[in-house]
C-alpha cells in the first residue's frame, strides 16, 4: 500500500502528516496525526510504500 505524506514547518519545526485515502488508517495505526522518523520506519517495516507528495495548504506551491 502506498501512503501519501507531507511535511509542514509549524513554529520552526518539521512536521510530517499523512494525506490521501490512507490518512485516517495511519492516524489510528499511531494514535497521533503528525508522524515522527521512527513511524515511517515502522510503517515500511509493514509493507508501506512512502511518497512525499507537497503540502496541500501550502498557499506557494498552488
Amino acid at each position: 500500500m502506498k501512503l501519501q505524506l507531507f511535511e509542514r514547518s509549524v513554529y520552526g519545526r518539521r512536521n510530517i502528516y499523512s494525506t490521501g485515502d490512507l490518512a485516517p488508517y495511519v492516524q489510528q495505526l499511531t494514535r497521533r496525526t503528525t508522524l515522527d522518523h521512527r513511524d515511517l520506519d515502522a510503517l515500511t517495516e509493514l509493507g508501506f510504500f512512502i511518497e512525499w507528495v507537497k503540502d496541500p495548504n501550502n498557499q506557494h506551491d498552488k
